[in-house]
């Protein structure tokens, strides 16, 4: 399974992953989204929260967190 299947198995373009105890940088990730190109975001708070955070992490940092997501999904 790869992250963009998870958006197609609930069927929805936003996925709340805050229960996983995943932390980028010492802050908690709490959702992940994906844009109508496939593109997937991660997010602290959630995405239409004024107070949310994007992250924006290295291509190694990506991939670590998209790994812990499938493990606990």
């Amino acid at each position: 399974m790869n992250i963009n299947e998870i958006f197609e198995e609930y069927d929805t373009n936003i996925v709340c992953v805050s229960d996983l105890g995943i932390q980028y940088r010492g802050a908690r990730v709490d959702y992940i989204t994906q844009d109508e190109h496939g593109s997937v975001q991660i997010w602290g708070g959630h995405p239409d929260d004024k107070y949310s955070e994007e992250f924006l992490p290295t291509k190694e940092e990506r991939k670590l967190i998209y790994e812990q997501i499938l493990e606990e999904m």
